[in-house]
């Protein structure tokens, strides 16, 4: 039987798109283990499991890296207003020097 909706074929990426989702996979099996630890456990009990370093911090609007990351020295911020913009990098920063005074990494 024919695919009559299918996808066309995707091109392939280039090798440093690859290079930085690969550097991103610790990230992404850290939450996954966070999540199997709250349903078995139950969100009270449930202990996180220890963070790798990956040199990048996030918040819920600015991603940043370290020049020696994967990713290289980079400063995202998802664009809403202006006023938001300014609002959640005044945040970032200010989480940013409570996190390097405890040497906590957020992924």
């Amino acid at each position: 039987m024919p695919h009559a909706n299918r996808a066309p074929p995707r091109p392939p990426q280039p090798d440093d798109v690859m290079r930085k989702l690969t550097a991103l996979m610790p990230g992404d099996l850290w939450l996954y283990e966070y999540a199997k630890r709250l349903v078995r456990d139950g969100r009270e009990k449930a202990q996180l499991p220890p963070l790798p370093h990956m040199g990048c911090r996030s918040s819920s609007h600015v991603l940043q890296c370290e020049a020696s990351s994967a990713m290289g020295a980079v400063r995202h911020l998802w664009k809403t207003s202006v006023a938001e913009d300014i609002y959640h990098t005044a945040v970032f920063d200010a989480a940013k020097q409570a996190w390097d005074a405890t040497n906590f990494t957020v992924v």
